[in-house]
């Protein structure tokens, strides 16, 4: 059973892909590579936290100001740029457009962000490494 697997696998162009990669063996410094992981591992935790202590400051001085215009539901949305797949979301998002999911249970008369915290989660966004908006979902 193995050599007809292992001979399957010779028959398939990934593998013969994988067969004529060249590899170059170097030594790696197990200090200095750790060192460098956790130094990007930090960074990354640290910005992230950051944005979310900005946003948390936002949703306090703001909690009772409404928005302007309630946005709309995104099932109610006329997507006028087509859909770009987001690898965070693992969906395709209308980029140029912001609405808002409501549960089946929400409560008739729903409480909305105001648009000073709107705006923090779009400059949020932005900050971790998307250069449009998504769809905000609350």
């Amino acid at each position: 059973m193995l050599t007809e697997l292992a001979s399957d696998c010779n028959n398939l162009p990934f593998q013969r892909a994988f067969d004529a990669l060249q590899f170059t063996e170097s030594p790696v410094d197990g200090n200095t590579a750790i060192s460098t992981l956790a130094g990007s591992v930090t960074n990354k935790f640290k910005e992230r936290f950051q944005a979310v202590q900005r946003l948390k400051r936002k949703v306090e001085r703001y909690w009772t100001t409404s928005p302007r215009v309630n946005p709309t539901e995104c099932c109610r949305v006329k997507y006028s740029n087509g859909l770009d797949y987001d690898s965070r979301l693992q969906t395709k998002i209308d980029l140029s457009n912001v609405c808002v999911k409501l549960s089946k249970t929400a409560h008739l008369d729903p409480v909305h962000v105001s648009d000073s915290v709107a705006e923090e989660m779009k400059k949020m966004c932005c900050r971790l490494s998307c250069d449009k908006v998504a769809i905000l979902r609350f």
